[in-house]
């Protein structure tokens, strides 16, 4: 893709995937911005549709598939809350979910070295396409079909997108690993690899590392995370996000005082996103410094003291007022 930089073309990659037909819609003389409007935002243009369209001719029932996908988009990743959100039934609903992992567009996930059994499983969306089209598009089709493309641009893609990117820059991440480790240009050959994510027995405090990998007997660790810009010159791999979950649940119960669901409301955030960052759970969709910043200022805290513990001191006798 001549004309992008590494950025956009990871961007462009975040939303239309590696499948050719869907490269072949970007234009390289538009902007990243230009790109997702004429290839989403319109309705009659290639990928508009392109996913329920794909449903239908793969799936019977294209409504409940469609539903689940939805859900995952959402942040619902676990069965149970796949099936409660959608009204299905546990079984009938993995049933969905396993037709849906063997066309490709969804994946099961466990922790690092757990069972494929095991209680804290978790599904992705692993085809990007439909993951930003049901993001982005599906939720919005009423605003779009009613000509409101720029405010969704504006108002649902642009300030949300690089929370979106954190976990297409994590499989990046993997894929470049593999392709170090196929060439044997890695510290260890290594034969697994994937994340990992529970609580930490020292803290009792949920915790997850991004990367880890090994060969039976070394281990090879990594983190990634996809920044929009840096404190003060600062790496975003500083910011300890058990610290922040702690001080956004704080600063909403008894500064703020009010509800998860309200503030997810008000910040048009969805609200397992929110609470996947207030509990410091994998998945979480608002990692990015801008979203951080947004939840900061509403939360009348400054955004220095929300990642770093600089500014006003918040002890629990400043919460409450008399």
């Amino acid at each position: 893709m001549i004309g992008f930089s590494d950025e956009e073309k990871l961007m462009l990659y975040g939303a239309n995937g590696g499948t050719p037909l869907y490269l072949q819609q970007i234009n390289e003389k538009e902007s990243f911005e230009g790109n997702i409007k004429r290839t989403y935002l319109k309705v009659t243009s290639y990928l508009y549709e392109e996913a329920l369209l794909l449903l239908s001719q793969e799936v019977q029932e294209p409504g409940v598939y469609s539903a689940i996908i939805e859900a995952i988009a959402s942040g619902y990743t676990k069965a149970n809350e796949i099936s409660t959100k959608i009204g299905e039934d546990s079984a009938k609903c993995l049933k969905y979910i396993k037709t849906l992992c063997e066309l490709g567009i969804l994946h099961k996930e466990t922790p690092f070295g757990e069972k494929k059994s095991s209680r804290k499983t978790i599904y992705g969306i692993s085809d990007f396409m439909f993951r930003f089209w049901y993001r982005y598009v599906f939720a919005n089709r009423t605003l779009i079909e009613t000509g409101a493309q720029q405010a969704v641009w504006e108002r649902r893609i642009k300030p949300d997108y690089y929370s979106y990117m954190g976990l297409v820059f994590e499989k990046v991440c993997m894929d470049y690993l593999n392709a170090k480790n196929a060439k044997g240009e890695l510290p260890i050959l290594y034969t697994s690899i994937g994340r990992w994510w529970g609580t930490n027995a020292a803290t009792h405090g949920q915790e997850e590392i991004d990367l880890i990998a090994n060969d039976g007997k070394d281990y090879l660790f990594g983190e990634c995370k996809w920044c929009n810009e840096s404190i003060e010159g600062r790496d975003c791999h500083m910011i300890d996000y058990d610290i922040i979950a702690s001080r956004i649940k704080e600063a909403r119960k008894y500064k703020k005082k009010i509800s998860q669901k309200k503030m997810a409301e008000d910040l048009n955030m969805y609200q397992p996103d929110l609470s996947a960052l207030e509990n410091n759970k994998p998945g979480c969709g608002i990692r990015d410094l801008a979203k951080l910043e947004m939840i900061a200022g509403y939360l009348n805290i400054s955004l220095g003291y929300l990642l770093f513990g600089e500014g006003e001191e918040m002890g629990m006798e400043d919460f409450y007022e008399k």
